[in-house]
């Protein structure tokens, strides 16, 4: 009985102790679940403070860059906005000065051809007086040398005169250079005009004291061929005779060259014509009449087309007469 007591105590010892033991694992494990799901909220919660704090501060220097942006985007703004107001009026204001200078290169450029006209007819005026070098002759090797001098450097001026030109038409791109080169050929057109002046004068001089041809007759420092009497012609067919004499038809610049050509013909052809320019007068080296002091009253009247200009004793007055009326005629040279 005994025995078996004992081992009923001991199953039931046993099983109270088991039971024991399983009942404080349950009791501990529970206590140790709560402290793991605490410290996770906790977690969880500072993980939440720190993302706000995080954003928080993203935010505010978000704000803080975005104003500095706004700020540094209307500075840029009001800069490029004067720049832009200042080159607009830079470039007004060379728009003004491009079209002054453009001004300026019209007026020098009129200089320039007005000046290249007048060489013109200097040089005219030196190849009249070449084709009579013939008579400079008789005074010896030593004006033949000076005449060839003469040719020579009026030869290299005009192929001077002509690469000046075509450097000019070359450098017509910029105005202000252009300016420049064109008042740069002015002085020396001018110059060279002066000079081309001087030897004209020069030779004119030299040829004062050298003796008329046969038939010719000397007037101050000139020779001047009177047409046979009772022989007249057309104005061209006069002007072609004297030039078949090295010579041209009377150019009259003052009272008393007109006193002597008019002394013994009654009406005489002159080299004066405006049939290239109705109204514009010119004579036969080129040069413009700069005077109508010398025209009969009322005249010139181009009544029946009349382009030429003739010299009558009685009137002592120029007079425009059609050219292909026939007249005696004077040529000079």
């Amino acid at each position: 009985m005994s025995v078996t007591f004992r081992s009923k105590s001991g199953e039931v010892g046993e099983d109270s102790l088991n039971l024991m033991t399983s009942d404080n694992r349950q009791k501990y494990g529970w206590r140790s679940h709560i402290s793991v799901w605490w410290i996770g909220t906790a977690a969880v919660c500072l993980g939440f403070l720190l993302l706000i704090s995080i954003l928080g501060v993203v935010t505010h220097n978000s704000r803080a860059i975005g104003d500095r942006q706004d700020s540094m985007y209307e500075n840029l703004i009001y800069s490029l906005t004067k720049d832009r107001d200042t080159l607009s009026d830079e470039r007004d204001q060379l728009k003004i000065n491009s079209g002054n200078l453009t001004k300026e290169m019209e007026v020098l450029q009129s200089q320039y051809n007005a000046m290249a006209e007048n060489r013109d007819k200097l040089q005219q005026e030196v190849n009249r007086l070449n084709l009579s070098r013939t008579n400079c002759r008789a005074i010896g090797d030593h004006l033949d040398l000076k005449c060839e001098n003469l040719i020579y450097n009026l030869t290299i001026d005009r192929d001077t005169l002509r690469d000046e030109r075509d450097q000019l038409k070359i450098n017509s791109g910029n105005l202000t250079k252009e300016m420049e080169v064109l008042q740069s050929q002015y002085n020396a057109m001018a110059e060279s005009r002066d000079k081309l002046q001087q030897e004209v004068n020069r030779l004119n001089l030299s040829r004062t004291d050298q003796p008329c041809h046969k038939g010719w007759e000397s007037f101050r420092d000139k020779c001047y061929y009177f047409s046979p009497t009772g022989v007249s012609n057309t104005w061209e067919s006069s002007r072609n005779d004297c030039k078949e004499r090295g010579a041209d038809l009377v150019i009259i610049t003052t009272k008393e060259e007109m006193d002597f050509v008019v002394r013994t013909i009654e009406r005489t052809w002159i080299g004066l014509f405006d049939k290239e320019q109705e109204g514009k007068w010119k004579w036969v080296d080129g040069t413009d009449l700069l005077s109508d002091e010398f025209w009969q009253k009322g005249e010139p009247n181009n009544r029946d087309n009349e382009d030429c200009a003739e010299v009558s004793r009685s009137a002592m007055k120029f007079n425009d007469v059609p050219c292909t009326t026939r007249f005696s005629w004077a040529c000079e040279k």
